[in-house]
C-alpha cells in the first residue's frame, strides 16, 4: 500500500481473492526468500498434499515439484510465473529423494524454464534417465542464491544427506534466516513411515538427530505446516520415536508374536484407516531391534533377544 491510493490495494486485494477461490494455488510465506506452493500429490494420507519450495529472490531453485495430474501441474507453473514476476529467475530443480510424491514434475519444471534438475546419485539411480541435464549433489553441496533479501551476501542453500527414509534422501539449510528444508525427515501432519525394503530406522534418526544438532530456526516439511520452532520438531519426533520402540518391546516377550498382533498393541492409538503404513514402520522398528540384539525372529514371527 506504501505510495498508492488504498482503493487501488481494496481493488488489487479483491482481484487476487477471486483468483483464489477459482482455484489458484495460494503462495506462503513464512521467512524472506522463501513461497510455499502447496500442491495435490500421491502421497499417503493424511496427508493429501506435497509442499514445493521456490527458494531465492533472484537466484531461484525449485525444491520437490511433485505434481502429477495435468490441471495441477498448470496451476503449479502459474504460481512459478507470478513468483517470476517479482523478479529473478529458475536456476535448477532440486529433488529431496525419488519418491512419486515429489517428483512428478521435476522434468516438466526443468524443461519448460530450461534448467538441470538437481539430486543425490542415489535419487537418480532410482529414477528413469531424463532428457533435461541433471547434476549430482551430495553432503556438503552448496548452492548460491545471490543476494539475500536484505542485500547481504552470499546467500546460500547447503545440503545435507540424510538418509533413512530414502536412501539418497536431501535436506537443506539456507545460512541467513537458518531454515531448513527437512522434506520427508519430519511431518507436521503425522509420522515419516520408514518403508523396509528401501528405508532404514536406524539411519533415520542418525538423520534427525543430525539435522537436530544444526543451528535452525523454521523447519519446512514436505507435509503439513512449516514450523517456526525446528529444533523442538526434532526432539519431539525423536522422543516418539522412542517412546515407540519402548512400547515394541514392552509387548516382545519369550513367546513368539505374529506381526499383525504386535501391530493391535503397539499401534492401538492409530487409526485403522493406515494401518498397512504403521505395519511397515513396526516391522522396520522390528529389524532396528534385530540388530541389536534387542529381538528375534522367527519364520516371520518375533520374539524378545538376550540384549534388552
Amino acid at each position: 500500500l506504501s505510495g498508492r491510493p488504498l482503493s487501488q490495494g481494496m481493488e488489487e486485494a479483491t482481484t487476487a481473492a477471486a483468483e483464489l477461490e477459482a482455484g489458484k494455488i495460494h503462495p506462503v510465506r513464512f521467512t524472506p526468500g522463501v513461497v510455499v506452493l502447496t500442491v495435490k500429490s500421491p502421497t499417503h494420507p493424511p496427508a493429501g498434499t506435497t509442499n514445493c519450495f521456490l527458494i531465492g529472490t533472484r537466484r531461484i531453485f525449485v525444491l520437490d515439484p511433485a505434481a502429477t495430474e495435468d490441471d495441477e501441474r498448470k496451476r503449479l507453473f502459474e504460481a512459478i510465473d507470478d513468483r517470476l514476476k517479482e523478479g529473478g529467475k529458475v536456476e535448477g530443480v532440486i529433488l529431496s529423494h525419488h519418491h512419486p510424491d515429489h517428483v512428478g514434475s521435476a522434468a516438466h519444471v526443468a524443461e519448460r524454464f530450461a534448467v538441470p534438475i538437481l539430486a543425490h546419485p542415489l535419487t537418480f539411480s532410482s529414477l528413469p534417465d531424463f532428457t533435461v541435464e541433471t547434476i549430482p549433489i551430495e553432503d556438503g553441496h552448496v548452492l548460491q542464491l545471490g543476494s539475500m533479501p536484505d542485500r547481504q551476501e552470499p546467500w546460500e542453500l547447503r545440503a545435507l544427506h540424510t538418509p533413512g527414509h530414502a536412501r539418497g534422501h536431501l535436506a537443506f539449510i539456507e545460512n541467513r534466516y537458518r531454515s531448513a528444508f527437512a522434506a520427508d525427515l519430519v511431518s507436521t501432519v503425522s509420522t515419516i513411515v520408514i518403508f523396509p525394503d528401501e528405508g532404514h530406522l536406524g539411519t533415520y534418526l542418525k538423520s534427525l538427530s543430525r539435522l537436530g544438532n544444526e543451528d535452525i530456526t523454521y523447519i519446512y516439511p514436505a507435509h503439513g505446516i512449516p514450523e517456526r520452532r525446528g529444533k523442538k520438531v526434532l526432539q519431539h519426533f525423536l522422543e516418539h520415536r522412542e517412546k515407540r520402540e519402548q512400547k515394541l518391546l514392552t509387548h516382545l516377550t519369550g513367546d513368539l508374536c505374529s506381526v499383525p498382533e504386535l501391530l493391535s498393541t503397539v499401534y492401538d492409538d492409530a487409526d485403522p484407516k493406515v494401518h498397512h503404513l504403521a505395519q511397515c514402520s513396526l516391522v522396520s522398528g522390528l529389524r532396528k531391534l534385530e540388530e541389536e540384539g534387542k529381538a528375534v525372529e522367527e519364520e516371520g514371527c518375533w520374539r524378545k533377544g538376550s540384549s534388552r
